[in-house]
């Protein structure tokens, strides 16, 4: 439980409207993207794992099996195209908050 308490606190210390100095909120902001980032693509993976599923469920019906051979290609640009996306966003996320870390000298 105490870990819990510990997390929730990390996340609640990492609000914008808490009246920081500016270097302070901006470190925050930086590192509350990251996390938004990492969630994003946790979700994502997981829908992808779930429309892969439902395809695939699709595919064993005799009426909705050629639609569900039809949608696949179409179904596996825009997943991979969303979770590029969700991944170039984090990856610049990370790369901004070492940045900013290694100028301020923040460890």
């Amino acid at each position: 439980m105490h870990h819990l308490l510990n997390i929730l606190n990390y996340f609640a210390e990492l609000r914008h409207d808490r009246h920081d100095d500016p270097l302070t909120a901006e470190w925050k902001s930086k590192q509350l993207r990251v996390w938004v980032g990492l969630l994003v693509l946790l979700v994502g993976f997981g829908l992808s794992a779930a429309v892969a599923s439902f395809l695939d469920t699709l595919g064993g019906n005799a009426i909705l099996g050629p639609m569900s051979v039809q949608l696949r290609p179409t179904v596996a640009y825009l997943v991979t195209g969303g979770l590029g996306l969700a991944g170039l966003f984090t990856l610049y996320s990370w790369w901004s908050v070492i940045r900013f870390a290694k100028k301020h000298g923040i460890e």
